[in-house]
């Protein structure tokens, strides 16, 4: 039989939600999610001078109704998160942004793109960002979806890079909150 495709993003298991898949708040939340991944993508690759010009020039562009007591706190919050001296490797110039990974894992194809990804010398680290969602209080509490998200994109990197360690990352962009969830994947 062939492969059956997976797209970790849209995973099997449902998504987390506390709100209704339609009601305007979670549009809401899904458009400042979609926000904040375009602006983690975008500014590590200026200079820590030029970030905050380049976020509001990309929030005007993508968001123009955002309030603009919103739109400061999130440039402040991300602004935050990419100096934060904990998150310097992950937004370094060695870090990769918006990776598309694809392969077969368990005789599944699988597609999908990582948020971030460094390459080092004994390990790979994959980060996935999590925004507007409640934050588990320990790594076993983590969603299933995002487990198996991330074991998904570990499965495929793990034949990219056989003599690498994988370490799976995810990102609570509101905590903000790095969280290792490699032993539960």
């Amino acid at each position: 039989t062939p492969p059956r495709p997976l797209a970790p993003s849209r995973p099997d298991t449902e998504e987390p939600s506390l709100l209704s898949p339609l009601s305007p708040e979670r549009l809401q939340a899904m458009k400042r999610g979609t926000l904040i991944h375009r602006l983690l993508e975008a500014l590590p690759k200026y200079p820590p001078e030029k970030q905050k010009s380049v976020a509001e020039k990309i929030i005007t562009r993508s968001a123009p109704d955002l309030p603009e007591t919103e739109k400061t706190e999130i440039i402040a919050k991300l602004l935050g998160i990419i100096s934060k001296p904990d998150f310097s490797s992950l937004f370094s110039s060695a870090s990769l942004a918006e990776v598309p990974v694809s392969g077969i894992v368990n005789d599944r194809i699988v597609t999908g793109q990582i948020d971030r990804m460094v390459v080092q010398k004994d390990e790979v680290i994959i980060v996935d960002y999590k925004s507007n969602r409640k934050i588990p209080t320990s790594p076993k509490e983590t969603p299933e979806a995002y487990l198996r998200q991330m074991s998904a994109y570990a499965s495929l990197l793990r034949k990219i890079y056989p003599e690498k360690t994988v370490r799976c990352l995810l990102l609570w962009t509101e905590a903000p909150l790095l969280t290792d969830i490699t032993p539960f994947i």
